[in-house]
């Protein structure tokens, strides 16, 4: 089953991002509108909905999401940023990192790998991109023929290879 994430809102909102007032129908009870995991909204595409239209769905309505901001915009961040949220700079300039993620986006840089997105936290679906400038990709299935090991054999595994900078 796909996960859908709404964030709530309210009828101003809409109208400052619609530029005319919802009809009618979403001016009783709580609303919301579809967005991305970090509560991004794509207010040309996304719908809106009202609670009565998500009765009896499977959904994840993001709630307590800070309000979207230009302060972090350098990094692709729109939110302030809360408590799993830090700032850091690993020498390419400052962005902003979830808490559960900073050790291993420093682990990549140090190695020469540069990173320009992610989301790490405490939902199971995570995800993570490495800038390819300087990077060969091969994928490959796994065969250890010189090892006791096989528990891999058969498997897919993603082979980087990079000149450290």
């Amino acid at each position: 089953m796909r996960t859908v994430y709404l964030k709530k809102t309210t009828v101003d909102e809409v109208k400052n991002n619609w530029g005319f007032e919802p009809p009618n129908v979403f001016t009783y009870g709580n609303i919301y509108v579809k967005s991305n995991a970090n509560g991004g909204v794509n207010w040309d595409k996304n719908p809106i909905y009202t609670e009565e239209e998500l009765k009896g769905r499977k959904i994840k309505i993001l709630e307590n999401l800070e309000k979207s901001t230009d302060k972090y915009i350098h990094c692709n961040h729109h939110h302030v940023i809360a408590d799993e949220h830090q700032e850091v700079d690993f020498g390419d300039g400052v962005f902003v990192a979830n808490n559960e993620a900073v050790s291993l986006l420093k682990a990549l840089s140090e190695v020469g790998l540069r990173t320009r997105t992610h989301h790490i936290g405490k939902e199971k679906s995570c995800f993570l991109s490495i800038i390819l400038d300087n990077v060969t990709i091969e994928i490959k299935d796994v065969f250890e023929k010189d090892s006791t090991r096989t528990k891999y054999n058969g498997k897919k595994e993603l082979l980087l290879i990079w000149i450290k900078q």
